[in-house]
């Protein structure tokens, strides 16, 4: 698996931007990894400090490795101010992936005039909360007492400011930056702006060459579009270049038709979140169905690969046909991006109203429900309406939209004021809970 070393946490303000796909320019981004990803060893067999450790590269794996990704959450904060239950939520995430080293950033256009707003407030809150969270996590093991770290930066056009050491740096300074280099020389060129999600339909004629195949995929024998799910599952696993998988109108077809058989459908969701190795869809069994508990995590490469492929038979689909948005959607929910379930359900039900798999996804969004792994030891994966009508909208996500038609902060993981005194700023550093 491919690593690459951040030396400081202010590496992690270049990487950021890689792992996003885009620029952020409005948001709220913590980052952070568990202290299996953050031990390592110096060129002299020294041991390194806590920071010091991999992050994964956004080459895909072959294979995903339980626990391996590292969190990313972000927060769109032209939402408003971040809302005290999605501050919760967002605490119970770090708690949940076992966060041990964090970095903190908010990227705006003027870090002087943000210093001013709600949303900055909100922002300290939040950090009050997440330090008191990594201190319960980690403070009652003697091995890892004040070991952890939250750093916390500002950035916006001009550079950046590190809040803890009341420090402002040029971008010019991160351009030599080992992890972002890494990132570069493997292709990965980050959009100025955040990309749209919506899916785009393709031209008339790949549509309907799509329908024409789909309806002659129909009377297919099930044993021949499970064979051919087989053939497009192990695409996804072995697939490594970024964007929109190649997908012929007759596969397309032939994959809507095995979607729109129940049981195969169920398979596909099932074996898209396993991390074992592929088996034969003939073998799956779809009673047994994807269980997780809290803290173990879907297979989340393989459920993003297969999103990717979904979105792109949505795109070919011919008009009346939900299930590769209503699926999409599913595995939205798995992986912790509320906001693209709620957008993909959404969809789905424009389609066919009577969905019920795409309306069971929609009140999970709206309620804002999460999945076992990114539940707390509280367990909140959900809010009341009071609560949702009476909290902020800002919108927590790994690359996700701020919903607004979502009752309470969308928490993704690609989401009360506070006095804003200067000398709590350095109260962020390496283990080291803000009062």
């Amino acid at each position: 698996m491919d690593t690459i070393t951040l030396h400081h946490p202010r590496d992690a303000l270049a990487v950021i931007p890689h792992l996003l796909g885009y620029y952020p320019r409005h948001h709220f981004v913590l980052f952070g990894g568990s202290p299996e990803i953050h031990r390592a060893v110096g060129p002299e067999g020294e041991e390194l400090p806590q920071w010091f450790g991999s992050l994964e590269s956004s080459q895909r794996p072959d294979v995903a490795v339980a626990g391996g990704e590292t969190p990313l959450i972000r927060v769109d904060l032209r939402a408003g101010p971040i809302s005290p239950y999605v501050a919760r939520q967002i605490t119970d995430a770090v708690a949940a992936c076992r966060m041990f080293s964090c970095v903190a950033v908010v990227y705006c256009p003027s870090f002087v005039r943000f210093a001013h707003t709600r949303e900055f407030a909100s922002v300290l809150a939040l950090l009050e909360l997440l330090c008191a969270a990594l201190s319960r996590l980690w403070d009652g093991d003697p091995g890892t007492r004040d070991a952890w770290s939250c750093d916390f930066f500002i950035a916006d056009n001009e550079g950046f400011m590190d809040m803890g050491e009341e420090t402002f740096c040029p971008w010019e300074e991160l351009e030599s930056t080992e992890a972002a280099a890494a990132l570069v020389y493997k292709g990965s060129a980050p959009l100025e702006q955040e990309p749209s999600r919506n899916i785009v339909k393709a031209s008339p004629t790949r549509m309907r060459n799509t329908a024409v195949a789909l309806e002659e995929a129909r009377g297919e024998e099930v044993t021949a579009l499970e064979e051919h799910w087989d053939m497009l599952l192990a695409r996804v696993v072995r697939r490594r270049q970024a964007g929109p998988p190649r997908i012929t109108t007759r596969e397309a077809g032939r994959a809507l038709a095995g979607l729109t058989h129940i049981p195969i459908r169920d398979k596909i969701l099932q074996v898209s979140l396993e991390h074992d190795p592929l088996l034969p869809m003939s073998s799956v069994d779809p009673a047994v169905g994807f269980a997780t508990g809290v803290g173990e995590r879907p297979n989340i490469v393989r459920a993003l690969g297969m999103m990717a492929l979904l979105d792109e038979l949505a795109r070919l689909a011919p008009e009346g046909v939900e299930v590769p948005y209503a699926c999409s959607a599913y595995l939205a929910w798995w992986v912790g991006q509320n906001s693209m379930t709620a957008l993909r359900a959404q969809e789905a039900l424009e389609i066919n109203p009577g969905s019920r798999l795409a309306r069971m996804l929609k009140d999970a969004a709206e309620w804002n429900a999460l999945p076992p792994w990114l539940l707390g030891p509280n367990g909140s994966g959900r809010c009341s309406r009071t609560k949702a009508r009476s909290g902020g909208e800002g919108a927590a996500d790994s690359g996700g939209l701020g919903d607004a038609a979502t009752p309470c902060g969308s928490v993704d993981i690609e989401p009360k004021a506070v006095d804003q005194q200067p000398e709590t700023m350095d109260r962020y550093g390496p283990g080291r809970q803000a009062a």
